[in-house]
């Protein structure tokens, strides 16, 4: 029986690295609601808000790797039923 797409997606694995996987949950922090309403006016940004921006990044794009490595595998499968069947169909 074939994995489900949950199931592989929990599974999945990026081949690529996640920003900021190892670092403590204090380097690590969301900027207020207005802070990221206003942006950043003259000041520099801290270097854990950095941090959470791109670890936030990297976790959507390893999720989105995982559906379209799902999606990928689903259509593969597919295609090899449908030439399977093809073939039966013509041996008929």
């Amino acid at each position: 029986m074939p994995i489900t797409k949950d199931e592989f997606i929990a599974e999945y694995q990026s081949p690529y690295p996640t920003w900021a996987a190892k670092a403590l949950p204090a380097d690590i922090k969301e900027p207020s609601l207005a802070r990221v309403a206003n942006g950043w006016a003259i000041e520099q940004p801290p270097h854990t808000y950095f941090n959470w921006h791109m670890n936030r990044t990297d976790n959507r794009l390893v999720s989105l790797e995982a559906h379209l490595a799902w999606l990928e595998q689903q259509v593969t499968r597919l295609a090899q039923e449908n030439a399977h069947l093809k073939q039966l169909a013509a041996e008929q």
